[in-house]
């Protein structure tokens, strides 16, 4: 039997769990800075080790799914710098630092699972094919010991968690029940995360050109960003109730923290993202969607006005792509060339290392060797490629067919479903995934673990999704 969860109407998170994510998402950098610099600072160890603890008891206390996804997308890695750490890169390289093996969303994870504790798994065809992806990444971690003979053990061991995260959060999600309601509250605290992370992004971005996003990165950042704006903006258009303004709100912020981080490739997705669902949602949007391009143009206009202008020249290149793309010189430009070479480079590794892969966690190591000597910590800058390359051929094929096959089942979904509002609320999480999908052709987010974590869970929860059921009041109502 599964278990059924409660589903509030209203889910409004617990006070102490917001208090403790702006907190730290505001104070991460002077926290992580001080635990990398010293770790025998005593207090800044006591004070991380302290929330850490009264996060896991609020977690064994409370079971509740949407705490998780709202730490997840949240809280920053400083709980993570008190984990077992290895190095992902030589120490001489710009931007180095260390790494933990596992996270603290691996133990959520797990107390969740045991909270939940369903032991009948449905043995389905994306079980069988998880099972095989793992079974595969397990050969692949056995090879690469002997091949570097356990020189690199740690980060292996790491970069094999990868999978292993894909079959737990399998188990943890055939354990509830996903429905309309699922996906509505999930939306609320994805809204709250906007809010969250915005507040972070902007005290941490003070002095810098260009809007950072904290233990995310950059690029990562943004892209990951793209996701959550457009399930708010999709929300923004279905739902009818005074929540109404804020998921407007949050999509107006979601659009200008992404603006602020010239990341090109995020504002393209999210832009083909918007024009997805006003062409896709079957609802009346005129009205909406006045409003956001208002409160959207007003905000970038005072944002221009108050921040300095040269830091927009980036986003010159979507007005203009083919003059660019013609003046473009590889040579001095440090995105486009830089990503072509890291590219090329990756497929080689590809070539030479067909079916094991270079070994999991590898890529920033082995890179050296094909002609990528920058002495700055990188990856191969598109996680489909990093994926070939570090695991082999075959789990790639996996995989993609796992995305593939979550995505055409969810689109069957749709079809079936005969409710109007139930049908609008899956479009929404598959196109926002999608488009997320579509940023990493230019960047690997998908080695952040929360990222990872996010993402399968969302594209799992549409291919569990069960349409046609009695779920109650309408979404309007």
């Amino acid at each position: 039997m599964v278990k059924i969860m409660k589903v509030e109407n209203k889910p409004y998170l617990p006070i102490i769990i917001l208090i403790i994510c702006i907190f730290c998402s505001v104070f991460s950098i002077y926290i992580s800075n001080a635990i990398v610099i010293n770790i025998n600072f005593s207090g800044i160890v006591g004070f991380s080790l302290f929330f850490l603890i009264m996060i896991l008891i609020i977690f064994n206390y409370k079971n509740d799914i949407y705490l998780y996804y709202l730490s997840l997308l949240c809280l920053p890695g400083i709980f993570d710098d008190l984990m077992p750490q290895v190095k992902i890169g030589y120490e001489y390289e710009a931007g180095f630092t260390t790494f933990p093996i596992f996270s603290l969303f691996d133990l959520l994870l797990i107390i969740l699972i045991y909270k939940y504790k369903n032991r009948e798994i449905r043995k389905n065809i994306i079980w069988i094919l998880i099972i095989m992806i793992l079974i595969l990444d397990v050969i692949n971690f056995t090879f690469s010991i002997f091949n570097y003979r356990g020189e690199y053990l740690g980060v292996l061991f790491r970069g094999t968690l990868l999978f292993v995260r894909l079959s737990l959060i399998y188990i943890l999600l055939v354990s509830i029940k996903i429905d309309k309601y699922y996906f509505m509250n999930l939306s609320a605290y994805v809204n709250m995360s906007i809010l969250i992370l915005s507040l972070g992004s902007f005290f941490l971005s003070i002095g810098k050109e260009r809007f950072v996003g904290g233990y995310y990165g950059m690029n990562i950042f943004a892209n990951f960003l793209v996701m959550l704006t457009l399930i708010s903006f999709g929300f923004f258009l279905i739902y009818k109730t005074k929540l109404n303004v804020f998921y407007l709100i949050t999509t107006i912020i979601g659009l200008i923290i992404i603006l602020l981080t010239q990341t090109r490739m995020a504002l393209l997705s999210l832009l083909f993202g918007f024009l997805l669902m006003i062409l896709l949602l079957n609802v009346n949007y005129r009205k909406k969607l006045s409003l956001l391009l208002l409160g959207s143009l007003s905000l970038v206009i005072i944002s221009i006005y108050l921040l300095n202008t040269s830091q927009f020249t980036r986003l010159l290149v979507l007005i203009s792509p083919i003059d660019y793309l013609q003046n473009v010189d590889l040579s001095t430009n440090t995105t486009l060339g830089t990503r072509l070479l890291l590219w090329e480079a990756t497929l080689q590794m590809v070539k030479d290392n067909l079916f094991f892969g270079i070994g999991a966690g590898m890529w920033n190591f082995v890179r050296y060797e094909y002609g990528v000597s920058f002495p700055v910590l990188l990856d191969s800058h598109n996680s489909y490629l990093g994926i070939m390359s570090e695991y082999g051929i075959i789990i790639f094929i996996l995989y993609m067919f796992f995305i593939i096959l979550c995505i055409y089942k969810s689109i069957q979904n749709i079809k079936k479903e005969s409710e109007v509002q139930t049908k609008n609320v899956q479009k929404v999480y598959l196109i926002a995934v999608i488009c997320w999908l579509l940023t990493e052709l230019s960047n690997a987010g998908i080695y952040k673990v929360s990222i990872h974590i996010f993402v399968w869970t969302i594209l799992l929860s549409l291919y569990l999704f069960k349409p046609n059921r009695d779920i109650g009041e309408n979404i309007e109502k």
